[in-house]
This record gives C-alpha cells, sequence and structure tokens, in this order.
C-alpha cells in the first residue's frame, strides 16, 4: 500500500484514538493526531533496509535521495522487482511495531495502545493490500524463481526446474528403486 493511502488511514485512526481515548492528559490532541501519521507512514522506511539486506546495495535509496517526489508521484518505481517481498516487510513491520509499543508501554499505557492501534491499522492494510495483488507476488515470485535456477543452472533444458538432479554439468544419477516400494537409493558419482 502507498503512503498516501497509508496516511489517510493513519489520519482516520488517529481521529478515532484521540477521541476515544484520553490522550490529551498525554499529549495535545493535535500531537497525537501527527505522531499517528508520522509513525503510520514511517514506519514503511524499514522497507529500505530490507532492500538493502536482499539486493546488498541502496539503489532504492538512492533513487528517492535524487527524486524526492518519487514516493508520492511514482511509489511503484523505488523498488525492484526482488528488492521487496511482502512478507519481509510484514515481518520487519511486526518487529519494529512490538518493540516500539512495548517502549512506549514503560512512558504512558494510553499513548502505547493509541500507537499500537495506529500500527495495527497500517499492518492490516499492507494484508488486505497484499491479499488483493496477490496474483501479481505470486507471478513474480515465479518469475523470480526461474531466474534464479537458471542462473544456478538447476534447470532442464526445457527451462523447467531440475527435479530429477540431470540437469547437473558432468554428474552420474544412478537411482535404484528397492523391490519393497520404498524411495529410491539415489548417489552421484
Amino acid at each position: 500500500m502507498y503512503s498516501r493511502d497509508h496516511a489517510l488511514i493513519s489520519l482516520a485512526v488517529g481521529v478515532v484514538g484521540v477521541w476515544a481515548l484520553s490522550l490529551p492528559d498525554v499529549v495535545p490532541w493535535w500531537a497525537a493526531i501527527g505522531w499517528a501519521l508520522a509513525v503510520g507512514v514511517g514506519i514503511d522506511f524499514d522497507h529500505f533496509l530490507v532492500a538493502r539486506l536482499v539486493s546488498g546495495d541502496w539503489s532504492a535509496l538512492a533513487r528517492v535521495l535524487r527524486n524526492p517526489l518519487l514516493p508520492l508521484t511514482d511509489p511503484s518505481g523505488i523498488f525492484a522487482n526482488d528488492d521487496l517481498w511482502a512478507i519481509q516487510r510484514l515481518f520487519s513491520h511486526v518487529v519494529i511495531a512490538g518493540g516500539l509499543v512495548a517502549a512506549l508501554w514503560l512512558w504512558d499505557q494510553s499513548f502505547a495502545v493509541f500507537t499500537a492501534v495506529v500500527l495495527y491499522a497500517h499492518l492490516l492494510s499492507d494484508l488486505a493490500w497484499d491479499n488483493y495483488r496477490l496474483e501479481e507476488y505470486q507471478r513474480r515470485h515465479a518469475e523470480y524463481v526461474r531466474r534464479t535456477e537458471q542462473a544456478d543452472g538447476a534447470t532442464d533444458a526445457d527451462g523447467t526446474a531440475d527435479t530429477d538432479g540431470r540437469a547437473d554439468a558432468g554428474g552420474v544419477v544412478d537411482a535404484d528403486v528397492e523391490s519393497d516400494g520404498d524411495a529410491p537409493d539415489v548417489t552421484r558419482s
């Protein structure tokens, strides 16, 4: 989901949260709504670290630094297809959200609950968005697997996945099926 959508969701959750919780005792209502926007959109900065860990470079961050309007004008152009996978992004969000809420709990429990609800809305909207785009993710993943297998030489001549071990250069596979019907004993020589 894009930042502008997260901003709208965070704003709505922030307004309801300020109304439902006694936050003015902790922070002014406008600061709480500002916090909701900041944390609801800001948690997505972890995408750059995850992309760095996956790709090995900071190219996604460099694209945004070269064009700061990119997140608003072309959010899909920030990351390359293989830079950031949904499961990695969601895992990172859960780790950050849990740590942040736990730290805020030590300061003020109502503010921690407020933050948890904002982050929950962020995660829920990401999950809904990912579910909506599931077929695209499956297609991207299949393409990624195909490219990876080709690069590793783990495909047969027809381009299908190497399931029998015979695509290995120079390797000879000797398979003997036991008479009792067990799986074959496979040895490489």
